[in-house]
C-alpha cells in the first residue's frame, strides 16, 4: 500500500483539488507539516544542501511557497543553531586517536598514515576554497582538521616511542 503511493505519478483529480482547496481555506495543517520537515531536516544541526533541497522540494509539492521553509531555517539558525558545543577534546589515548582517523590500532603504521592523509584531504582548507560553503561549515571543517592532526600527532609519538 504504502509503495503504490510512493510510486504514483499524479494525485486523482478530485482528491487532488480537494487538497488544494483545503490548503487554500485553512492553510494551518500544511504549515504545521512544513515546520515539522524543516524540524527533521536540521534535527542533527544545520542541514546540508541535499537535505534542504528535499526539505524545499516536499514544501514545494504541499503547494505552500518554499520562502516558508527559509523562514523556518532562519528561525532555527537565529535560536538554535548558534548554540555549538565545545569542540570536543584532543584525543588522550591511543585509541581514541585511532578512532577518530577510522582505523583500529592494529593497523600499520602505513595503513593509519594513509587513513590520515585521505581524511585530511577531505577537509583541508585549500581544498574547501574551491566549495562555496557557508562560514560555519567551513569552521566545522577546521575543527576536524584539527582533531585529525591531534589524533596523528599522537599516534606518530607512540609510534616513535616504539
Amino acid at each position: 500500500q504504502f509503495r503504490k503511493g510512493k510510486d504514483t505519478d499524479h494525485l486523482p483529480l478530485r482528491q487532488g483539488l480537494m487538497l488544494r482547496l483545503a490548503l487554500l481555506l485553512w492553510p494551518a495543517p500544511a504549515l504545521k507539516t512544513a515546520i515539522c520537515l524543516c524540524h527533521g531536516a536540521q534535527i542533527l544541526g544545520q542541514p546540508g544542501k541535499a537535505r534542504r533541497y528535499r526539505c524545499e522540494d516536499a514544501i514545494s509539492h504541499m503547494g505552500l511557497p518554499v520562502v516558508i521553509s527559509d523562514d523556518i531555517f532562519e528561525s532555527y539558525a537565529s535560536k538554535v543553531w548558534i548554540r555549538t558545543a565545545a569542540p570536543p577534546q584532543k584525543p588522550a589515548t591511543y585509541e581514541q586517536a585511532c578512532q577518530i582517523l577510522g582505523v583500529t590500532r592494529r593497523d600499520s603504521l602505513e595503513t593509519i598514515k594513509r587513513a590520515y592523509r585521505k581524511q585530511v584531504s577531505a577537509c583541508h582548507p585549500d581544498k574547501l576554497a574551491q566549495q562555496k560553503l557557508t562560514p560555519s561549515e567551513v569552521a566545522m571543517a577546521k575543527d576536524r582538521l584539527l582533531r585529525y592532526q591531534q589524533a596523528w600527532e599522537l599516534i606518530r609519538q607512540r609510534h616513535r616511542a616504539l
